[in-house]
């Protein structure tokens, strides 16, 4: 496990504080991540953070403002809404995958700020566009938040059901059920869970459910 390392020799900015505070939460999730942990990592006293970052309820807010400026949010004129839709939330997984700690402080910490609720802003604004009303454009995002933080979850904890019965290749495990009683999960299993392809076809799903609710429109072939 790396250690993060800042050159003491030059001044302590919030910056370099967010940087390595990143890192260590990538590396060593957000319950090991403490103001005096942090400043240890950096070289410096942890009175020394305070002066740029007030507090740890501070620090994390920043951390989940940095990772979300990895997401998208331009609205391109004339730009259809579904291709929208599918670069912000490719986008988001893509952060997910760079940042570990990433979907821990999405679901534990408030979106507050203009940068924070950017992408937000920008989805509902896709949806919006598209035709929906109102309350349609806010259930949809509903649905669409919860599909991707619901994938995220189960990518890295594994899928529910499916990640109950061990790996292939692993020793027998007599607390799981055996290959024959559940023939399809071991399948299912053996054949891959996750991954682009899978986030992509419930993406693709989403997508074609909400192009039947829009004014006029025809359903969308799904792949």
């Amino acid at each position: 496990m790396s250690e993060v390392r800042t050159d003491t020799r030059r001044p302590l900015s919030r910056d370099a504080i967010l940087n390595a505070a990143l890192t260590l939460a990538d590396e060593q999730g957000l319950e090991a991540l403490s103001m005096r942990r942090l400043a240890a990592q950096l070289g410096v006293e942890a009175m020394s953070l305070y002066n740029h970052i007030p507090s740890k309820a501070a620090l994390l807010a920043g951390l989940l403002a940095r990772t979300l400026m990895g997401i998208g949010t331009a609205h391109g004129e004339g730009r259809d809404w579904s291709d929208e839709l599918r670069t912000i939330a490719l986008a988001t997984r893509a952060v997910a995958q760079r940042h570990p700690c990433f979907v821990q402080l999405l679901t534990s910490q408030q979106l507050h700020t203009d940068e924070m609720l950017l992408p937000v802003e920008a989805t509902l604004r896709s949806l919006h566009a598209a035709g929906l009303d109102l309350e349609q454009t806010a259930q949809a995002y509903q649905t669409i938040v919860g599909y991707v933080v619901g994938f995220l979850l189960q990518e890295r904890s594994g899928v529910i059901g499916i990640s109950c019965c061990g790996g292939a290749g692993d020793p027998p495990d007599p607390t799981l059920p055996t290959p024959n009683s559940v023939p399809l999960i071991r399948r299912v299993q053996e054949d891959g869970t996750a991954g682009d392809r899978s986030f992509e076809f419930g993406l693709d799903l989403l997508i074609a459910g909400l192009s039947t609710r829009l004014p006029g429109a025809r359903p969308r072939a799904v792949g």
